[in-house]
């Protein structure tokens, strides 16, 4: 998905925000490949992606949590096993952009 949405977005399978997205919702799906910026809880029960120059404000809960060097994230991360049903805080994570360093 590429553009604007605000709101809730539960789904089952991949999300995919590309580099163009502006996203301001909860998000709950089995996997998400971020590109563009995301502000809200994120929850996947597979796994969670965040590419180079994406940007992510909110909390993390997933499985398995990738994230790329060039990644911005501002939030709490939960990952393993026991992530995908518990979005509370375990840690908090955050990575800075050349940009916004």
């Amino acid at each position: 998905m590429d553009g604007e949405l605000s709101g809730e977005v539960k789904a089952e399978g991949t999300l995919v925000l590309g580099a163009s997205a502006r996203v301001r919702a909860n998000v709950e799906v089995d996997e998400l490949i971020l590109a563009g910026h995301l502000e809200g809880a994120v929850k996947a029960r597979r796994r969670v992606a965040i590419e180079s120059g994406a940007r992510l404000v909110g909390s993390i809960s997933a499985p398995l949590l990738r994230v790329e060097d060039g990644a911005f994230i501002q939030g709490p991360c939960r990952s393993g096993s026991r992530a995908a049903g518990n979005l509370e805080p375990a840690a908090e994570t955050t990575g800075n952009t050349p940009e916004s360093a």
